[in-house]
């Protein structure tokens, strides 16, 4: 056996799914890192939640010792499924795990009286995330947590009282994130050095500087959500800096978000437009400069935005200087060491500091290059084609996404992406989300010099591509999309192909012609259809298609499309021909494509798509794992019905005891538990 020591160095480098693969290898594993398993435990779910309590309760006394952080965080919408019995289970639970020093609770205000009320709970908790319910027994516990270090404040919809947190509470609290009101109570006398208010009127900007000056240690970080700058947000961040002169001699980290309210955003959702239509916009960006120069040990500064869209172009960013020079704000503030502004990639920012930094950080900032505008294709080309030989080869990844780009405009870059293409020589992964007649022209005479391993883009009849498919024989990815100008009938465009032609290729995504074109003899795992739709005339030669892979089929995903009341026919004409050719997947994928005229009167889909799941030969599927159903424009809701149906009619068991390798099964977007 491995000595222990030995086997801990091991585990620092083992992901969570290793080190449960390690536990159940043998029972000496499960001892030495059993501990490491609870050490951290999330809880998003309830049958999760339910499963860790009832360990906590009625499992081995030892396990108890272990959990030092847990976060129980059910979504928004899955709040209600907490009833009074698992808020029980959740109260018997805390009560037992005595070396807790870490909580997230996010349930709703009733499970919080239950799990609250009269509490004796033994743990000191060092950190606390939670909404402030109003609950007497929360307050009483609030008030006994007296080694507290970090609070963060939840919002609820009734708040408690904060007049129930007694002054003495928290001495040794020094990091809280709330809302101001919260904050005005919790700051004065306490040893706060981290301070983040989670939503700040522009009235209240004098009260709040005021109020970090009652703090009993400096504030050295400041994290702020600033609410409704409906007028100049250059100024209204002016004024904020301006209000926290009480406080500059000693804040290192300042992070700013304006949080622009939804009728606005609506109106306004560009930063750039908004920067642009204001002519004080240079000197409001120098102004910021030099109320952040009042800081003087100021180590980090973010002024970001919630809501609206990063589309400051490159062009803007070289016209105002405190966004294209590091240096200026460097020079205002020597200890300035870190700097994002309105989506700015960090990296970039970074990179604009010295010419060392710029070559050390390169590579990471072209590894992944997606250009989704003419502006954005056109500099990087240029940087490609005229920039550091050293460039071309960094890009490992490069998607070319113009949405509303005119075919003149991509015309003229022509030149430009086939000259770069040719030149970028590590390129692995391509995507050409362009129409057929730029795809044509770029590989007209085209001679790049990288093999790729995956290819996304449509397929064009044309002498100079189909030479390049036959030169990239390493694919092993190729996902064909439809023409962007609305073409989709790309599986015509391969005629007889090559036997040659990409021969190690693993997986395809297209549409029923080019996957009988292209799955004869060829190595295929992966068969996808994307959105193209499997018409019930080819569902008898599917199968056979799929058949004459050279290895067998592990994953398939199709789409199919019907009138409601014949779902349940075809479904099982389509497993019935996969299991009369001997297709056998280990994931299989259905989306139910639903035709356009389909009433939306719930009562004349949800009996016949019910009926589909209960009839359906599942059990024909041998070696079947994973099973997935999705829908795709149902004119009603499907989800939360068909899982309360799915519970009624007992889905999962009937499925598993149909097809004993069945492991995880996904109705409409939903893990079946």
């Amino acid at each position: 056996m491995l000595p222990l020591d030995l086997i801990y160095s091991i585990v620092d480098y083992c992901s969570f799914d290793d080190l449960v693969s390690l536990c159940l290898l043998d029972k000496y594993f499960h001892r030495a890192i059993i501990h490491l398993l609870y050490k951290d435990v999330y809880l998003e779910h309830t049958k999760s939640t339910g499963l860790f309590c009832r360990t906590m309760v009625e499992g081995r006394p030892e396990l108890r010792a272990f959990p030092k952080s847990l976060t129980i965080c059910t979504p928004m919408s899955h709040m209600k499924e907490i009833d009074t019995p698992l808020a029980n289970s959740i109260r018997a639970a805390l009560e037992l795990t005595a070396n807790l020093a870490d909580l997230t609770l996010s349930v709703t205000a009733s499970n919080f009286m239950t799990i609250f009320k009269g509490s004796k709970y033994t743990f000191t908790l060092r950190s606390l995330t939670a909404p402030l319910h109003a609950s007497a027994g929360f307050a009483d516990f609030l008030n006994s947590q007296k080694r507290l270090k970090e609070f963060n404040v939840l919002p609820a919809a009734r708040g408690l009282l904060l007049q129930r947190i007694h002054p003495d509470a928290f001495p040794e609290l020094h990091a809280l994130s709330c809302n101001f009101q919260a904050l005005t109570y919790l700051i004065p006398s306490r040893p706060l050095s981290r301070i983040a208010c989670t939503k700040l009127l522009t009235t209240e900007f004098e009260a709040f500087g005021d109020l970090l000056t009652r703090s009993a240690v400096p504030i050295m970080s400041v994290d702020v959500v600033l609410v409704r700058p409906r007028s100049s947000m250059l100024g209204v961040v002016q004024a904020f800096l301006q209000s926290l002169e009480g406080v500059s001699s000693s804040i290192e980290h300042l992070s700013i978000t304006l949080s622009f309210p939804l009728d606005f955003v609506s109106k306004h959702n560009s930063i750039y437009a908004r920067l642009k239509q204001r002519r004080s916009t240079f000197e409001g960006f120098s102004e910021i400069r030099t109320a952040v120069a009042q800081f003087y040990r100021i180590k980090s500064f973010s002024l970001e935005h919630e809501r609206c869209v990063n589309d400051v172009p490159p062009e803007f960013c070289r016209s105002v200087a405190e966004l294209s020079h590091f240096g200026v704000w460097k020079q205002s503030s020597p200890a300035l060491e870190s700097l994002s502004i309105f989506g700015l990639n960090q990296l970039c920012t970074l990179s604009l500091l010295s010419k060392a930094t710029c070559g050390v950080i390169a590579p990471a900032l072209y590894r992944y290059v997606t250009l989704r505008d003419r502006k954005s294709i056109e500099s990087f080309c240029n940087a490609i084609i005229n920039g550091r030989t050293g460039l071309r080869s960094y890009p490992q990844t490069v998607a070319f996404l113009p949405k509303k780009t005119l075919i003149k405009a991509l015309n003229a870059l022509v030149p430009h992406i086939k000259q770069a293409l040719g030149l970028m020589n590590a390129l692995v992964d391509l995507t050409l989300g362009l129409p057929g007649k730029i795809i044509k022209a770029i590989f007209r005479d085209a001679h790049p010099s990288h093999s790729l391993r995956r290819l996304s883009c449509p397929l064009v009849a044309q002498a100079g591509f189909k030479r390049f498919l036959l030169e990239q024989s390493m694919i092993k990815e190729l996902v064909v999309i439809g023409d962007v100008r609305g073409k989709i009938n790309v599986g015509t465009l391969i005629r007889n192909p090559d036997e040659k032609l990409l021969p190690n290729l693993e997986s395809l995504s297209a549409n029923y012609d080019t996957l009988n074109a292209l799955v004869p003899g060829r190595p295929l795992k992966t068969i996808s259809m994307g959105s193209a739709i499997l018409n019930v005339p080819h569902f008898q030669t599917f199968g056979a298609v799929l058949s004459q892979s050279s290895t067998p089929i592990a994953s398939l995903s199709a789409c199919i499309s019907c009138a409601p009341f014949l779902l349940g026919a075809v479904v099982n004409h389509l497993i019935e021909s996969l299991n009369e050719n001997q297709v056998f997947p280990h994931a299989l994928s259905i989306t139910l494509v639903f035709p356009e005229k389909t009433s939306a009167d719930h009562r004349a889909v949800h009996p016949h798509v019910q009926e589909c799941l209960q009839l359906m030969k599942i059990g024909q599927l041998d070696g079947l794992e994973r099973f997935e159903v999705s829908a795709r424009d149902c004119p009603c809701p499907l989800t939360v019905e068909f899982h309360r149906i799915a519970h009624e009619i007992a889905l999962l068991p009937r499925w598993t005891n149909l097809c004993s390798t069945l492991k995880e099964v996904t109705l409409f977007g939903k893990l079946l538990e």
